[in-house]
């Protein structure tokens, strides 16, 4: 199971209020809120960070070449 901490990112500011903050990600996952909430915010950001892990773990990049400042 997959969970996700989010703050100060889009129109997201002080994250989720129960579960000490974090979104825990199961089979299905549904988000329902206003408009411009933050809904696809979080689901994008899963997606990448999703995305990027499984690249880190093939060896597709190096943690050196992500983290590295100006590159």
């Amino acid at each position: 199971m997959a969970k996700l901490k989010v703050r100060n990112v889009g129109p997201i500011r002080e994250g989720l209020k129960s579960n000490n903050g974090f979104i825990d990600f199961k089979g299905v996952t549904l988000f329902i809120g206003n408009q411009g909430s933050g809904k696809s915010t979080i689901a994008k950001l899963f997606s990448t960070l999703s995305w990027l892990e499984k690249a880190l773990v093939r060896k597709d990049f190096t943690e050196n070449y992500i983290t590295k400042y100006n590159r």
